[in-house]
């Protein structure tokens, strides 16, 4: 006989234990607040006898920071880093008890007073400096967040738009429903749109000016369009990164654990080789990864494009449907070219797009049920949305009469009809 197969013991996924530490947070917010208003019966006010002579006036900041921990739980779509946030919230709480203290003397209770004895060595002035620069510093812990300054194109903005009319007003935005008007400095914004890396584009140019307008068409609103964002189901993400991470330095491969990006299909794992390791004999472990996983398939791409890493690509558990609305809300769809249409939202979360200005021919191919239909109606609405009558005229040929028949009354048709004819 051989030994008993231990019985599988059922995983609680890291969402769900997110989602329990968040609810368990927000409990102690409201007891907090309940045993400041003595509404907590002995146990509570036990409690804030306790913690009003630890915090002093930092008492009412709890409850603040344990819904404001709670909502990074909540929201948090890729691994939490739980020690960093806790560190972050108890440097916060620290920091801003020993400014209460320096500021109002003796009201940050215990904590409070240790930290105002910075004020001994620097000054008054000194320690509510250092004491800034803390709190500060504990917010950007909390949130993993950086300040960055962003970098204003001055050339750009200044620069006037050819053969433009001085009097010409601005282009209708798409996501209201007012009647837009031709103009051509709005051709010259043209020059960023976001390519997946399997479209490389040359340098944009620009679009002929529109001569006419179209004064009695209505660009439709966004609102039209499901908007609604669904979350994918990744499983656990640290276990499956250990996972890989073990499985390849089974195989000899010493390799450092990057960042995991999730895409509505997939979950992209990325992954640094040590030196000296051959791209080739990650490739041939493709099979091997997946077992390990009990995902299929997988994909393997080494590297990724413009980075020195190796991604691991492995299924989600359950897809997210990616809404058209919610893609063409962006801004770089609205300030892209007339011909610019969605492909679809990629892994690491921005929209992916391309421009039928710079592709000579398009074809559409591929098996039953990959997606063709729906890559024609995105095109389709796309440029109906960034497009007028006038700029634009379709002639749609649907011989089976079954997936273009609903565009069948737009005013972009040639002779507002669809071909063959009855």
């Amino acid at each position: 006989m051989s030994k008993k197969e231990r019985p599988h013991q059922p995983k609680i996924h890291s969402e769900t234990k997110n989602s329990l530490i968040a609810i368990a947070l927000i409990g102690i917010a409201v007891i907090l607040i309940l045993a400041a208003v003595d509404k907590a019966g002995p146990v509570g006010r036990f409690i804030y006898v306790i913690l009003q002579n630890l915090f002093g006036w930092g008492y009412y900041m709890l409850p603040t920071i344990a819904v404001l921990v709670a909502f990074l739980f909540l929201i948090a779509r890729q691994r939490v880093f739980v020690v960093t946030s806790f560190l972050g919230a108890a440097l916060f709480i620290v920091s801003g008890l020993g400014l209460i203290d320096i500021i109002f003397e003796n009201k940050g209770g215990f904590l409070g007073r240790i930290m105002g004895l910075l004020e001994i060595p620097f000054g008054y002035t000194a320690s509510i400096i250092i004491s800034l620069v803390l709190l500060i510093a504990a917010v950007l812990i909390t949130f993993n967040a950086s300040i960055k300054f962003k970098k204003v194109e001055t050339e750009k903005l200044a620069e006037p738009a050819r053969e433009a009319p001085d009097n010409e007003p601005e282009e209708a935005a798409i996501t209201e429903p007012e009647p837009p008007i031709a103009n051509p400095a709005a051709v010259a914004k043209m020059d960023k749109i976001k390519i997946a890396d399997d479209f490389p584009m040359p340098p944009a140019r620009k679009s002929p000016v529109r001569a006419k307008t179209y004064a009695n068409y209505i660009v439709p609103p966004l609102t039209l369009l499901k908007t609604s964002v669904e979350k994918p189901t990744s499983g656990d993400l640290r276990a499956n990164a250990n996972i890989i991470k073990r499985t390849l330095e089974s195989f000899g491969i010493a390799v450092e654990m990057g960042e995991i990006n999730i895409g509505p299909k997939v979950t992209r794992y990325t992954l640094k080789p040590a030196e000296g390791v051959k791209i080739s004999k990650i490739l041939t472990l493709n099979q091997d990864l997946a077992l390990a996983l009990a995902a299929h398939p997988i994909r393997i791409e080494a590297p990724i494009p413009g980075k020195s890493l190796v991604g691991i690509e492995v299924p989600n558990k359950s897809a997210a449907v990616v809404r058209l609305g919610s893609l063409m809300a962006y801004p770089d769809f609205k300030e892209s070219g007339p011909l610019a249409f969605i492909l679809g939202r990629g892994v690491s979360g921005e929209p992916v797009m391309a421009d039928l200005e710079k592709m000579p021919h398009l074809m559409v191919a591929g098996s039953t049920g990959s997606g063709k239909s729906v890559s024609i109606h995105a095109l389709l609405v796309s440029l109906l949305y960034k497009n007028s009558p006038d700029t634009l005229r379709l002639a749609l040929i649907d011989p089976k009469r079954v997936e273009l028949s609903i565009y069948g009354g737009v005013p972009h048709l040639i002779n507002g009809r669809l071909w063959p004819r009855d």
